[in-house]
């Protein structure tokens, strides 16, 4: 990534170009690097890999930019231990996540605070209510679940969630 290499090389460049312009391209390029990050944590789901993100940078930097954008914020009417879900919408997508309001990792001592969550919706050919989606969350994050967009179908009303703890 460009702004990476750029990133990598500030000491060398900073001494090479030693000037006011130079310095406020790296303080921009640092800020839209934490942009970028935070919203990777959250949507990088959607490209197919599994992301989860700090409260933290959710609330101090994605819920305001979603929120500056006119996207409407849900807490949905379903719950269970140690779980929260949100519902983010702005026109035709839709998007939920699954906040664990247990503590954040500590590393150090192997303790996650994970739980594995399944969400729940009825299948009207089956005539049943049924699991469609399952992620580990961990402790202290939030988890992009599932969403919905002009190629992603994959979605309904959610009847019930359920969480397990899957710590060690």
């Amino acid at each position: 990534d460009v702004n990476d290499n750029l990133l990598k090389n500030k000491f060398t460049i900073l001494s090479k170009y030693d000037n006011y312009i130079v310095q406020t391209l790296f303080n921009k390029v640092e800020k839209n690097q934490m942009f970028v990050k935070a919203f990777d944590e959250y949507i990088g789901s959607i490209a197919g890999y599994a992301r989860g993100g700090a409260q933290t940078e959710f609330d101090l930097i994605v819920k305001p930019i979603l929120e500056s954008f006119g996207w409407e914020q849900t807490v949905l009417p379903v719950s269970c231990p140690d779980i929260v879900l949100y519902e983010y919408k702005k026109d035709k997508f839709k998007m939920v996540l699954a906040y664990n309001t247990r503590p954040l990792p500590d590393y150090t001592k192997m303790i996650y605070n994970d739980n594995w969550v399944t969400l729940y919706r009825y299948y009207p050919e089956l005539k049943k209510v049924d699991s469609f989606c399952a992620h580990v969350v961990r402790g202290g994050t939030y988890c992009l679940m599932t969403y919905h967009d002009s190629n992603n179908y994959d979605y309904g009303t959610i009847k019930k969630v359920t969480s397990k703890r899957t710590d060690h």
